[in-house]
């Protein structure tokens, strides 16, 4: 029993100093369609390294607004030597909409702080809208679209994306877990979870456990979340957008079971040769 109590710490310690290893930029960037733009943009940012999750997205906000600031730059200078005035038009009101969109990134930031994250996600979703407001009037106009613009906006949609994931997954993470499994009255079983559904629709054959605050208060992600830490390897092995470091993590999960293993058939060996040896010399 002490043999597998000491096996059982040792797992455990090894899996926190692995999952130590992996920085909160890569564990948020992969909750993201693009882990290497969201990666690069925040390593970009010296102050990511000290930031927690909410600060991370604070960040990518500040980003977003820095990133409209300079398409509107783009611009106005474009409106400058716009050659006629159709164009002039059509370039106002793409200046209008990111604008628009830096103003909301301000509110944003704002319902962040005071962690409304539904409002936060609300303002960065209308500042998503810029760039195809911004093309639709050049359509409208029968204006050609500069491809210079285009690729602005293109790469300010995919920012404003990033920056949504984070936001729908921070109310998650700052909901603290202090347990590993969810326990119902009867014995531990895993909720099925739809992250569309709230937790008292998914919990709705538990009858018995309606009346428990706690479980009024689950939403589906929440208990999604539960289950991805008591079940991690498997989700970071099948879900996660990141392969690569999936792959290496895995592996490096198994050698690491494998040499603890070893490890402790090598120690029980030596025991057992310890105890045979004392009692020789008993007898």
């Amino acid at each position: 029993m002490a043999k597998l109590t000491l096996l059982c710490t040792l797992l455990l310690s090894l899996s926190l100093l692995v999952k130590g290893d992996v920085t909160l930029i890569q564990t948020v960037c992969r909750e993201t369609s693009d882990f290497d733009l969201c990666f690069k943009t925040l390593k970009s940012d010296p102050r990511s390294d000290s930031a927690d999750r909410k600060g991370l997205v604070a960040i990518m906000i500040d980003i977003d607004s820095q990133t409209s600031t300079s398409i509107s730059s783009y611009v106005s200078d474009s409106i400058k030597s716009a050659g006629n005035e159709a164009t002039k038009k059509t370039l106002s009101d793409c200046l209008d909409a990111y604008g628009s969109a830096k103003d909301h990134f301000g509110d944003a930031t704002d319902d962040l702080n005071g962690g409304d994250y539904g409002g936060a996600n609300v303002q960065v979703s209308a500042s998503l809208d810029a760039p195809s407001d911004c093309e639709s009037g050049f359509g409208d106009e029968k204006v050609e679209y500069p491809k210079e613009l285009a690729q602005r906006g293109e790469s300010f949609r995919k920012l404003c994306s990033l920056t949504l994931a984070m936001i729908n997954h921070i109310e998650i993470n700052v909901f603290e877990v202090n347990f590993v499994s969810i326990h119902l009255q009867g014995g531990s079983e895993i909720i099925p979870t739809v992250p569309e559904r709230r937790g008292d629709q998914i919990l709705s054959s538990h009858d018995r456990n309606k009346s428990n605050p706690f479980f009024m208060k689950v939403t589906a992600k929440q208990a999604f979340k539960v289950i991805e830490i008591e079940l991690s390897l498997i989700y970071e092995a099948s879900y996660t957008k990141a392969p690569v470091y999936t792959i290496l993590g895995v592996c490096f999960h198994m050698l690491a079971f494998m040499f603890i293993v070893i490890s402790f058939i090598f120690f029980q060996f030596i025991t057992d040769k310890l105890i045979k040896a004392d009692t020789v010399i008993l007898i």
